[in-house]
Order: C-alpha cells, then structure tokens, then sequence
C-alpha cells in the first residue's frame, strides 16, 4: 500500500495526540485506584503465643543434681536400760498432833467416857506404836476441840453429849453381837432387850438435849424482843447519837 507524504504527516499528528489523550486519562485514573478501598478475604487467626516457663533457680538446681535415695536413720547404738522394778515409797509419817499433853489426856478420857474399845486401843499403840497413836489422835482431835468449847459454853449440854455418844456407841455395839451368826435363842433375846433398853434411854436423852436447847431459844428470844422494845422506845436518842458518830473521827461502825 502506497501511503501519501501528506497522509503519514497525518497519521503521526492524530497518533501524537491519541497518546497524550490516553497518558492523561491514565494519570487521572491512577490517583482514584489509590485511594479506593482494598477488598481481601478474611484473616486467619494467628497462632497464639507457647507460654514461656522461665524455670527457677531452685527448681534448676535441682534439676542438675542427682537425687540421693532415701536412707534409713542410723540404728542406735545404745542399749535401753535394763527394767528396774519399781520402788516402793514408804508412807510419809502422819503430823505429829498439834494438841498438848495435857489435851492427849484429856482425849484419851474422852475416848474413855464414849468409846471404850477404842481406847484400849490407844492405849496399846501408845505402847507398842507410837505412830499409830497419833494418827488415832488427830483422827479424834476435831470432835474433842469442839466438845472442848461445849464445855466452856455450857457444862450442862456438854455433859449429855458425853452421855449420848456413850449410848450411840454402846448401841452400835450390841447391834453388831445381834449379827453374828448361830446366836443362840436366849443370847439374841437377851441383846435385843438391852439394846431397846440402851436405844429407850438414848431417845429420853434426845429429848432432854432438845427442851435444853429449846430453853435457850426462848431465853434469847426473849432478849432479843426486850431490846427490840427498848431501842424502839430510844429511837431519837440513837439516830441522833449515830450521826455524831458518823461525823467524829474515825467514824463509828457498829451502832
């Protein structure tokens, strides 16, 4: 094909200004395709971090030395002491009695008066073993410190407590002759009647101790109302000296 000089002059015009046209609108087209939004498919999930265990100090040494085995404890080389039997400890003496001669004395008569066979008794160990005796004492010692102070109080009620014991002790003893066995008839007939014969006195005496007693209740009863009367009839006279009392130095206590 035979193209013409003014033809290809032409064709370079329109194909000069075709390309400008195109590198514009290429130009123009590269901006928007940069700012337009990528579109891509999901993310996978990325693997979760392996937790790092920083081994301790204590757990390394440990690690590098070799574990012992297990020893058993060393036996022991000494012998357990022989078995000893056991030492019988002796029975600590009793207190010696805090009563003078005299007041043993007077216990002893005592024992006399109301237990008869105990003191013969004492009066054996008083011999042949003198710890016995004072433990017989101090056993008998409270039951003489208080009639001891009946009698000074009053000689009348001491005298009968005498008589009682005497009687309660007597009746304990034909109640214990009554029960021995095999006792013949007549002897059993015979106790019994001196026991209600000893146990009849007992119960008169009993009485006679109680109308004693009664006979100072009223005595001090009726002390006791005559002054309630005359404090009643001195009732101005004692608050007044009360408060003069109250007011001295050192204050009165008992009015």
């Amino acid at each position: 094909m035979i193209i013409r000089p003014h033809t290809r002059s032409l064709l370079i015009t329109l194909s000069t200004a075709l390309g400008l046209l195109t590198g514009r609108l290429v130009s123009a087209a590269l901006p928007a395709a940069a700012n337009a939004p990528v579109t891509r498919g999901a993310p996978r999930p990325s693997p979760s971090p392996r937790p790092t265990t920083t081994p301790s100090p204590a757990t390394s040494k440990m690690t590098m030395k070799k574990v012992a085995p297990h020893s058993p404890p060393p036996a022991t080389t000494t012998a357990p002491a022989a078995l000893k039997p056991p030492v019988k400890k002796e029975a600590p003496p009793p207190p010696p009695p805090q009563l003078t001669p005299a007041q043993i004395n007077q216990i002893m008569e005592f024992l006399h008066k109301t237990q008869p066979e105990t003191y013969h008794k004492a009066q054996v160990l008083r011999r042949t073993d003198p710890k016995q005796f004072v433990t017989l004492i101090n056993k008998a010692a409270p039951n003489f410190k208080r009639l001891e102070q009946l009698q000074k109080s009053d000689s009348k009620l001491f005298d009968m407590t005498l008589e009682n014991l005497a009687d309660t002790h007597q009746s304990f003893q034909i109640a214990g002759e009554l029960r021995q066995p095999n006792l013949p008839p007549a002897q059993m007939k015979k106790l019994q009647n001196e026991l209600v014969k000893v146990v009849t006195s007992q119960f008169e005496l009993h009485q006679r101790i109680r109308a004693h007693e009664l006979n100072l209740l009223l005595r001090r009863l009726n002390k006791l109302k005559t002054q309630f009367q005359l404090r009643q009839k001195q009732r101005k006279e004692i608050i007044q000296t009360r408060v003069r009392d109250l007011i001295g130095k050192p204050p009165s206590v008992n009015w």
